[in-house]
């Protein structure tokens, strides 16, 4: 099976990113599995040492950085697709298919003036879309063309070669074939190395002489119109003579020697633009992080989905009774501004005042730990203000912490605090709470005892264990927490309590998340046969 796992976000190479990457672990011990992004990639190597994964059996696929409208029809070179991209409204056009669901965006509605304008912003461009594929529809039937670029092309530069990524879909005309066979004329920069071929969806061969891809039709030609689609190796290649940038090409196509041309009308009746309701609908299953995530699914989508929560490494994250622990306040997260921010703020402003008060006593340090988001003026500004706040006051600020010390620091902490929400109303803006909490997990697997919000996915993880764990949902209830945990610290009591906190966690092993994710496939691939 071809499985394809998408995701515009892998070089973030955050939680999600790891979600998707132990899919595509699982998947590739007995499938073909392809790591498909909009951006040029880090390689396989990076991506396994900063995952933690064995991606060694995976390949990446590069496609344009172009809408989803232009690229879901590349979906359909694969048996299944997944989608693991936050937030995303991309179809699938392969016959079966997973959406990887984080949290679920608002399909239908508006509430607000700016939706309102965002809206008609849409239709205004989706008028002018129209009206330009119908002239390029109209052109076309001047033109008499015998090939159609419909996918996986780049812009057409002035040398009219049309050049692919690693997947293409062009439609061919019947008049198009000499012989049985087409013949495509190839650029020079092309690459020759074409993985496969395929009419409508049927493997064909192929050879490549003097700059000349020659397809053997597989297929009688019973239509005007039939869809070819090929897969090749892809190098870096500069956008211009005078750009520094690059893209990842392929296949570069001398189009006015074929004949090709664009038209987005033709394409569109062939793979018709969907809203995000119907792209959400046009997935066979929708796989959810947590039990919050699913109940918005079927509030926000009216669709069930399954529960896959991600996985943690409990062979890695572990509990030694042995380690001595430190009186430390630990708290893993990135440093950014707006979204689910993780509350940086609101925890040092409530640990110098729960010092002021003594509940928590002198000597005890609380530590941040987390990656930085620079790319905007707001995430600076977000952390600037932070070191303000902690200035002077027991508190550590370690950025980008290499993962044994950040190990380290997971199995000598006393405590663990996870805030993200606090504030907040979860069901009026459940986006800001946390829809799941790794780092949650990995603490409680190293025998941190968590003192969490209580609400959302932070819920769901502490909730079973609270003789071993504690939930507040503001300063109050958060300062009576912290009194209890403060006074079980170097007891007997608080060995038993660690043991509880981490034996939790192992309903969230990657053993288990991989026994899941294979019974989905399976049940994925009945679903098919019986159809």
């Amino acid at each position: 099976m071809r499985i394809g796992i998408y995701n515009r976000y892998w070089n973030t190479l955050g939680g999600g990113e790891k979600y998707a990457g132990t899919l595509a672990e699982t998947f590739s011990e007995k499938h073909d599995v392809d790591l498909i992004t909009t951006a040029p990639n880090n390689t396989i190597e990076e991506l396994q040492r900063r995952l933690r994964l064995d991606l060694h059996r995976c390949r990446p696929v590069c496609w344009p950085n172009k809408p989803c409208r232009d690229l879901y029809p590349l979906s359909s070179a694969y048996d299944l697709f997944i989608n693991a991209t936050y937030c995303s409204s991309m179809p699938s056009a392969a016959p079966l298919s997973l959406y990887v669901c984080f949290f679920p965006h608002p399909v239908v509605g508006a509430t607000t003036w700016q939706q309102l304008a965002t809206l008609a912003g849409q239709r205004v461009r989706a008028i002018s879309e129209q009206a330009r594929d119908r002239m390029e529809s109209c052109w076309s039937l001047l033109r008499r063309p015998r090939a159609i670029l419909l996918a996986g092309y780049h812009d057409r530069g002035a040398s009219g070669q049309g050049c692919f990524a690693g997947h293409g879909l062009m439609a061919i005309h019947a008049s198009a074939l000499s012989a049985g066979r087409l013949h495509i004329p190839l650029h020079e920069s092309s690459t020759s190395n074409v993985r496969s071929v395929r009419v409508d969806g049927v493997p064909a061969s192929w050879t490549i002489h003097d700059h000349t891809l020659v397809v053997e039709w597989p297929i009688a030609p019973i239509k005007d119109w039939m869809v070819l689609a090929f897969e090749t190796d892809t190098s870096d290649q500069p956008k211009s003579k005078l750009s520094s940038k690059y893209r990842a090409t392929g296949l570069c196509i001398n189009t006015t020697t074929l004949g090709a041309v664009i038209d987005r009308g033709f394409r569109n009746r062939l793979f018709p633009p969907a809203s995000a309701s119907i792209a959400i609908n046009s997935y066979t299953r929708i796989l959810a992080i947590s039990e919050f995530t699913s109940r918005w699914v079927q509030t926000r989508w009216n669709r069930t989905s399954e529960l896959l929560p991600p996985s943690i490494d409990t062979d890695m994250f572990t509990f030694d009774p042995a380690v001595p622990r430190q009186p430390v306040i630990l708290s893993v997260g990135r440093f950014f501004h707006g979204s689910h921010n993780k509350k940086h703020h609101e925890m040092a402003r409530a640990f110098i005042r729960l010092r002021s008060e003594g509940v928590i006593p002198e000597g005890w340090r609380l530590r941040f730990i987390g990656s930085r988001h620079t790319d905007r003026w707001q995430h600076r500004l977000f952390f600037k203000k932070l070191e303000r706040i902690c200035a002077g006051h027991p508190i550590d600020i370690l950025t980008d912490l290499p993962f044994p010390a950040l190990l380290k620091e997971y199995q000598q902490a006393h405590a663990y605090w996870h805030a993200a929400g606090w504030g907040e109303k979860e069901d009026s803006t459940p986006e800001l709470h946390e829809h799941f909490g790794i780092t949650t997990c990995e603490a409680m697997a190293c025998g941190c005892l968590p003192i969490v919000i209580d609400s959302a996915g932070q819920r769901e993880i502490v909730r079973g264990v609270q003789q071993a764990g504690f939930l507040f949902e503001d300063y109050a209830s958060l300062k009576k927490q912290m009194t209890e945990c403060v006074s079980v610290f170097g007891t007997e009591r608080v060995t038993t309590m660690r043991g509880i906190a981490h034996d939790s966690i192992m309903k969230y092993s990657k053993a288990s998340f991989v026994s899941k994710a294979e019974a989905i496939l399976r049940d994925l691939k009945y679903d098919r046969l019986r159809d």
